[in-house]
């Protein structure tokens, strides 16, 4: 997980953990970041929730053809 982090920061350009031999902390750009991140996580989720909840409601007109006797 360091590592992917490691990657994000040099992406971006910024700093988003202080690192010590005894603790991590986040940044305020980290803290801002973590922000916005569960503020989409909840925006997926609640857009996930809208699309499976209208895939679920069946609607429409079924035509049948079938001989007379049938």
């Amino acid at each position: 997980m360091s590592r992917h982090i490691a990657e994000l920061e040099e992406q971006l350009g910024v700093r988003l953990l202080e690192r010590s031999t005894r603790s991590l902390r986040l940044t305020d750009v980290g803290t801002e970041m973590l922000e916005h991140a569960r503020d989409s996580a909840e925006l997926c989720e609640a857009v996930d929730s809208v699309i499976s909840n209208r895939l679920s409601d069946v609607s429409g007109t079924v035509r049948l053809c079938a001989p007379q006797h049938f």
